[in-house]
């Protein structure tokens, strides 16, 4: 398996927050299109809503197992940190990392592994919607967790934070109770307004 080298590259971190709309990811691929050494990293179902992007991180082997993303449904590099994944499912590359606490985290740490200066957080909500909603796509089905952990979050934010010394990070998400990344609007970001 040939892993990317982003070494100054910005990189926007994609996760399955309820604020996360069609719209957000239309802006991203645009962005990612527009100009070399740039990329996003996707975690779990959200390759539904950018099936272009570069990476696609799941921690949870359960999740894999039953979602299965075939080549046709995402062609980018599928990769997880779960150790039973590869053995029972043959679809993601497992790699060692500092993963962190949840795949939102891991998903910012995996870009700082692969030398991103700087990172873009976007469905990064660390909380449910004021109507429930708990990911942009409705819950997982039976079987799969559904961000019973979410008061955590911050927390492991914040245990993030702490390792991602040298890459500045801002968080670009709609709606967001993590707060130990600076917010920023999305369109100013991408345009690295933003130091």
């Amino acid at each position: 398996m040939s892993l990317p080298d982003w070494t100054n590259y910005k990189v926007v971190c994609m996760a399955s927050g309820p604020s996360l709309t069609k719209e957000d990811a239309e802006i991203v691929r645009q962005w990612r299109e527009a100009a070399p050494m740039r990329a996003v990293v996707v975690t779990n179902t959200t390759y539904l809503l950018a099936p272009w992007a570069d990476v696609l991180y799941a921690m949870d082997a359960n999740w894999w197992a039953k979602a299965r993303p075939s080549p046709a449904s995402f062609a980018g590099l599928k990769l997880t940190g779960a150790r039973r994944t590869t053995r029972n499912c043959q679809i993601a590359e497992r790699i060692d990392f500092e993963q962190g606490n949840n795949s939102g985290v891991g998903a910012m740490l995996l870009a700082k592994h692969f030398g991103a200066s700087s990172v873009i957080l976007l469905g990064y909500d660390g909380k449910y919607s004021k109507t429930g909603k708990r990911h942009w796509h409705g819950d997982h089905p039976i079987g799969l967790g559904n961000c019973l952990s979410v008061g955590n979050f911050g927390k492991h934010a914040d245990q993030a934070a702490q390792k991602m010394e040298g890459v500045t990070v801002v968080n670009c998400s709609r709606e967001t109770k993590l707060t130990a990344f600076p917010r920023i609007q999305l369109e100013q970001a991408l345009c690295g307004h933003f130091s």
